[in-house]
């Protein structure tokens, strides 16, 4: 598939959360653009324009998640978290009781603010809740809108209104929308295999579609020879494509130390012991 932007459906959940209002100028949209170029990389890159008023600002990442029983949400698999109006970048602090939230000063003529921030997918499962699994492989990516945004406190989900864009690596051979198929690369495993743009996954090996299932069995691919067994459905017709597809696994960046250089981090640390 190509990587230029898709508007896909965007679902927006419930969450619960009890906290002062935020100040919050609608009815405008948040924009929201999902970068997932680096997906084969575990990172993805998530832009958002959100519609202010001066005056003190609390942002809210989402702590109640639909198909969970307890709050949490993933905020620690979040990094690079900025936020700016007109170009200039806004201090921001934590709320103090709540790591959910956070609070800034949106400054006199601004009528909206940026906030740029990534999603770090684990490279391996520490847990069974969201934000606990790897979300990609090199070939591969569930993307859960939830972990990839803030949105302000105060107005209900039903006010709030968001325009979602995602950009795909190039070269990836199908792209799903909640389970249905919106895209296939001409030659991929996907293409040879027959699957199509408007079918739907009913199944994978026999077990009933899921994201995660997708993934597990995609994984586990890598040690067998047999094709995974995809169950589609297309209008009223349902068909079994056979898929011969065998990632070599995972792949993720890691740091090496560079001894050209001083150990900077180890003085610092030393620092701290004493």
């Amino acid at each position: 598939m190509s990587s230029r932007p898709v508007f896909p459906r965007f679902t927006w959940i419930a969450v619960f959360l009890a906290a002062a209002s935020a100040v919050w100028a609608g009815p405008r949209p948040i924009e929201l653009a999902v970068d997932a170029t680096d997906a084969p990389r575990g990172i993805f890159h998530s832009r958002l324009v959100i519609p202010a008023a001066p005056g003190t600002l609390t942002l809210a990442y989402p702590k109640w998640v639909q198909g969970e029983h307890a709050p949490t949400g993933p905020v620690q698999q979040v990094a690079g978290f900025t936020v700016s109006a007109g170009g200039k970048v806004l201090p921001w602090r934590r709320d103090p009781l709540d790591m959910f939230l956070v609070r800034v000063e949106v400054p006199a003529g601004a009528d909206a603010v940026e906030v740029a921030l990534d999603y770090l997918s684990p490279p391996e499962t520490f847990g069974g809740g969201y934000g606990e699994t790897p979300n990609a492989t090199p070939h591969l990516a569930i993307v859960d809108w939830h972990d990839l945004l803030v949105y302000p406190l105060g107005p209900s989900a039903e006010e709030t209104t968001v325009r979602a864009t995602l950009r795909l690596p190039a070269g990836w051979g199908w792209k799903l929308v909640y389970g249905a198929i919106a895209d296939v690369v001409v030659g991929s495993p996907a293409w040879d295999a027959g699957l199509g743009p408007g079918m739907k996954i009913a199944a994978v090996n026999g077990r009933k579609w899921a994201p995660e299932v997708l993934t597990q069995e995609v994984q586990a691919a890598r040690q067998s020879k047999a094709p995974i067994e995809i169950a589609a459905e297309h209008g009223d017709v349902l068909r079994t494509f056979r898929v011969s597809y065998h990632d070599e696994g995972k792949r993720y960046p890691h740091l090496e130390r560079d001894t050209a250089r001083p150990d900077l981090l180890s003085v610092i640390l030393a620092a701290r012991k004493r």
